[in-house]
């Protein structure tokens, strides 16, 4: 239709049309002879070279391209001012608003290594952005001699590199700034195979031409194609001609576009190939690897066409240059297009120069852009020599057919239909007079048939006529089906093809994207393990199969464990091979001998890489507790003592103080509250806390001091009222305390207080003992690290308290009344009287009130519980007092213990009492035969107590039930064990039970004024199935009576006798 020249000045050789592409409505054309210089017949010389933008303007008609115009826009010049003789232009491509400009003998990083400029568009205003060079390129290696972009991608030729085996670039723009990616060679490559002399992309594939390469044949070429995934570019495949021959430079072009590639072979010079062909190849879906589909050659094609010396497959049309056009003007060629009639590419049209002048090169390149073709003829001569042209054809605007793009949401079951549209639209009103059809069959992509994703659908639409229509739409119906996968979003396509009648296919093809409504869950496990194990094995969970990796990032922070102690830091990305479901992140745990409390560490996850599938992080902090398996503990030792234990500087004991079982209701006493720990360092304690009760009638505490190492967080309540001590806590000051010995935690005061009172049982014949009641609750010991360990109570220090026996009438003073009441009994025996008094009078319980009992109260007279005096307590205090017999066992009580009566009771205190009397004397056998015998519940551990002449015996022995033994003199149900003790016999009668012979043996012995002793049948306890023997009839018939002193000078020396007698 039209011819369109450089703009502005020309000059000779301006070689305009050189290297030319299109992106949508902008043409580049890139002219490498361009110069401002030019020396007459010499030729030119200083050639700077430059690229003319255009961009194309539609008229206001944009359904109608007859009328379109290409208009100037910009003129691209090299950025560095030396840039002549670089051969700037030689190459040029554009996507969008980006082009780039080879110079393959531009001076990059050397002289003559070539370069390759980038430029980019803003409000209709083209400026540079950067020059690309090679990181390794040399002298000649016409790097720049081809150039393809496509959005952020750039690949660059360079095939004079590594003598002329040639490589090519991939950048890649990041921000604005290109980075060489990859470089990228042929497996076998060698020298003079000019690998890179053409090079096409087109998403994640790149094919490139060898046109030298020589394996079968001197110079036969191929084509290596080269795929990427995962950012990764490897050589997928090398083609060469099913029937290659010598010089059929194989892949001295080629052009890439969806499933198809089309190869020329334009051969060589009186070559048996010269007439040249063209070989269009198809692209398994499946494997992805490349198959010959047919062989074009040009209609009238003759030896020296050189028929596929350019080739262009574009919107379902390919094109394809002849060198040299048969039919024309010698130094010109031609171009052909096919279009696809029943599967088969047939020529449809020649297009040869109109206006041919020798050498003037037309045809040797071109470019299609949609309704029209641009052919170059970059050595016209129209304007002046040599200056270049582009020619314009537009092609016959019939009807235009389009399908569009459609997106539905993927179910999780089931099918559901999707529907394309298809409309063939007029150009011009009255057009649709005619009808047409075109064929359509669906495509595989991400989606495809084999996987279930949708019925494989092909048919044929047809248009009929419509003479007063604008458009027509018809319909395609595609069956989906729906899962749970998770995928991203798939997509598949409608391909149009075999247009008949009156139309033309402008839009070869529909997406259909099949969009994923599932959504996948990321989340990670809290776990606990124990410190020894060495290892927390943490596990990341996908709540769905995926068909993409999925990684995600994970670092791990402290919270009370500490990564400089406790564990190992890591970090690092867990990635999700298509189906897996669980991932495990192994983090190393440092055993240390130190006992801690549980300690929690956090493992995060972060940066999500899903591959554009919809999984989000429902839980992003997994937290590790660290559980210390070594076990430590310790004992609360309960003390009571006189005086307060003098201990190191540090609170610390080698030993414990002795304990006092028993106090007097005038003492001054400490309870003293010891740590004694068991653990398997050296951490010491750092902290420690009980409460405290007793029975405060008896008793008050007046006074918490602490250990001389618990110096910290001191705390404590005293209520006396209620009996107790609440929150005794402290803290130590030091490391190690406690760790190699015995250790003072606090101490309490007790004194005799007005309101306490110890009541002398006048007529219970007892001054005690009374249970304090001691008792330690809530008690805790932390170890340093305030670590709690397992924090025991000593059991086995129990204190009773006994009334003051010289406080005859409980007054708290020892005055003239207790005198007095004493000199009452004077010289009386109180297991033969019934005064109430001469029992207590009895200060040494020999059974006489004697000069010896009136020395003690002498000794003691005139002190008082308020004033704290220290009493003088008989050598026998208070163990003559204690006249119980307990059982002793660690066992369980019996379930129905064997009861004794009344009647079996007197029966056998009858004849025991009839076979001793005969061995005493007259005194102690009168003693006896007024003793009586009472069988009552004595409470608690108790089997018999005396009160005066009467026996006291536990109805059922305690819970442990009696062995009554008929004939007890014979011990036939017992073994010998020792000098006083027998033993049952094993299941005999008596075994497991309390032998009721030695009770009412023992309580005797009490009556003829035995106390406790160590062994035999005065002891204070008797284990269950033991039988104690006596020893003390012999010991009295022994004994000899000791005649009375008389008293001292204590009347004669008392003036106020006879008025305290009165008063």
């Amino acid at each position: 239709n039209s011819k369109l020249y450089a703009e502005g000045t020309v000059h000779p050789a301006d070689l305009f049309g050189y290297d030319n592409a299109i992106d949508g409505d902008t043409l580049i054309s890139g002219s490498p002879g361009w110069n401002h210089i030019y020396n007459g017949s010499e030729g030119p010389f200083l050639s700077y070279g430059g690229a003319f933008i255009y961009v194309r303007n539609d008229q206001g008609t944009p359904d109608y391209s007859g009328d379109d115009t290409w208009d100037y826009q910009s003129t691209l010049f090299a950025s560095d001012a030396d840039s002549y003789s670089d051969n700037y232009g030689w190459s040029v491509d554009i996507s969008g608003d980006t082009a780039v400009v080879g110079a393959p003998q531009g001076d990059g990083t050397e002289d003559d290594i070539g370069s390759a400029y980038v430029y980019t568009r803003s409000n209709g205003i083209w400026t540079f952005q950067q020059e690309l060079n090679a990181s390794d390129a040399g002298f000649n290696s016409y790097f720049g001699g081809i150039v393809a972009i496509e959005d952020d991608t750039i690949v660059v030729g360079a095939r004079g590199d590594n003598n002329n085996t040639g490589s090519t670039y991939v950048f890649t723009r990041e921000d604005g700034v290109w980075t060489e990616t990859v470089k990228l060679v042929a497996d076998d490559a060698v020298e003079e195979m000019f690998f890179a002399n053409t090079i096409d992309f087109e998403n994640s594939t790149i094919v490139v031409g060898a046109l030298y390469e020589s394996e079968t044949y001197p110079k036969s070429g191929a084509v290596y194609v080269f795929t990427e995934q995962d950012g990764v570019w490897t050589q997928s495949q090398k083609l060469k001609e099913s029937t290659p021959g010598p010089y059929g430079r194989f892949g001295s072009s080629v052009s890439l576009e969806g499933d198809l590639l089309l190869i020329g072979a334009p051969s060589y010079l009186n070559y048996p190939q010269s007439a040249g062909k063209a070989i269009l190849y198809q692209r398994n879906p499946e494997n992805g690897l490349w198959s010959p589909l047919q062989n074009l050659v040009a209609s009238d094609a003759t030896s020296n066409s050189y028929f596929g010396n350019y080739v262009e497959i574009h919107n379902e049309q390919i094109f394809v240059s002849a060198m040299s056009d048969p039919t024309g003007v010698d130094g010109n060629g031609a171009v052909y297009r096919f279009e696809q009639v029943n599967q088969v590419w047939v020529e449809q049209q020649k297009f040869s120069s109109p206006d041919a002048y020798t050498s003037d090169f037309y045809g040797v390149s071109f470019v299609a852009a949609n309704d029209m073709l641009l052919i170059s003829a970059r050595y016209d001569d129209d304007v002046t020599f040599n200056t270049g042209s582009l020619y314009l054809y537009g092609f016959p605007q019939n009807p235009t057919i389009t399908i569009d793009d459609v997106s539905v949401t993927e179910a999780d079951d089931g099918s559901r239909l999707i529907t394309a549209n298809v409309t063939r639209t007029a150009t011009k009103p009255g057009e649709l007079i005619f009808g047409a059809t075109v064929d359509f069959h669906t495509v595989d992509g991400t989606a495809t048939f084999a996987d279930g994703d949708y019925d494989s659908t092909a048919g044929t639409i047809v248009f009929e006529s419509e003479p007063d229509a604008f458009s027509q739409i018809q319909t395609i119906s595609i069956r989906l089906y729906g899962d749970t996968l998770l995928e991203t979003d798939e997509t598949f396509g409608i391909k149009l093809l075999n247009v008949t009648g009156h139309a033309r296919i402008a839009d070869p093809g529909a997406i259909l994207t099949i969009e994923n409504d599932d959504r996948a869950e990321i989340s990670i496990n809290d776990i606990a393990v124990s410190e020894d194990v060495g290892k927390a094995l943490v596990t990341v969970s996908l709540d769905l199969p995926a068909t993409e990796t999925i990684s995600v990032d994970y670092n791990l922070n402290d919270l009370t464990a500490l990564s400089s102690s406790d564990y190992t830091d890591t970090s690092g990305t867990l990635t999700f091979l298509p189906g897996e479901l669980t991932k495990t992140i192994t983090i190393s745990i440092t055993d240390s001998d130190i006992i801690e409390n549980d300690e929690i560490f956090q493992v995060q996850l972060s940066q999500l890489q899903a591959n554009g599938l919809n999984v989000v992080l429902a839980d992003d902090l997994g937290e590790v507790t660290i559980v210390d398996e070594a076990s430590g503990s310790a004992e609360i030792q309960l003390r009571i003592v006189d005086t307060p234990t003098i201990t190191e500087l540090s609170g610390e004991s080698d030993t414990l103080p002795t304990h006092l079982n028993h106090v007097s209701e005038w003492d001054t006493y400490w309870v003293e509250f010891w740590i004694d720990t068991s653990v398997p360092t050296d951490q010491g304690v750092f902290a420690a806390a009980l409460d405290f009760s007793y029975e405060t009638s008896f008793t008050s505490a007046t006074e918490i001091e602490f250990g001389a190492g618990f110096t910290n967080s001191q705390s404590g309540t005293i209520d006396d009222q209620a009996g107790t001590v609440t929150g005794i806590y402290a803290e130590t000051g030091s490391e190690h305390l406690g760790a190699s010995g015995f250790l003072l935690f606090a101490r309490l005061k007790f004194e005799p207080l007005a309101t306490d009172q110890v009541v002398v049982d006048l007529d219970g014949n007892s001054i005690g003992p009374y249970n304090l009641d001691f008792m330690i609750g809530s008690q805790q010991v932390a170890l340093i690290g305030n670590v709690p360990v397992n924090t025991a109570i000593s059991s086995s220090f129990q204190t009773e308290i006994w009334a003051n026996p010289f406080d005859f009438n409980d007054d708290d003073k020892i005055n003239y009344r207790d005198l007095i009441l004493l000199v009452g009994v004077y010289n009386s025996v109180p297991s033969e009287s019934d005064s109430q008094y001469n029992w207590i009078a009895d200060l040494n319980q020999d059974d006489r009130v004697n000069y010896r009992d009136l020395i003690l109260l002498v000794g003691n007279y005139g002190k008082n519980k308020t004033d704290n005096h220290s009493v003088a307590y008989p050598d026998n205090y208070p163990e003559v007092w204690n006249q119980r017999l307990l059982v002793n066992s660690q066992e369980e009580a019996q379930p129905d213990p064997e009861i004794v009566t009344q009647s079996s009771a007197e029966n056998t205190l009858t004849s025991i009492v009839d076979h001793i009397q005969p061995q005493l004397d007259p005194a102690q056998q009168n003693s006896l035969s007024q003793v009586t015998i009472q069988v009552i519940d004595l409470q608690g551990d108790t089997l018999g107590h005396v009160i005066s002449n009467t026996i006291y015996i536990d109805t059922n022995a305690g819970g442990y039930g009696w062995f009554i033994d008929t004939t007890p003199f014979d011990h036939s149900e017992f073994v010998y064990s020792s000098e006083l003790t027998l033993i049952a016999l094993d299941d005999g009668p008596a075994s497991n039970q309390i032998d009721f012979w030695t009770v009412i043996m023992h309580e005797l012995g009490h009556i003829l004024g035995v106390d406790h002793a160590t062994e035999g049948v005065m002891q204070k306890t008797l284990d269950p199935g033991v039988r104690k023997l006596p020893d003390f009839l012999e010991k009295l018939n022994e004994a000899t009576q000791q005649s009375e002193k008389k008293i001292d000078d204590f009347f004669s020396d008392m003036t106020e006798d006879i008025d305290l007698i009165v008063l």
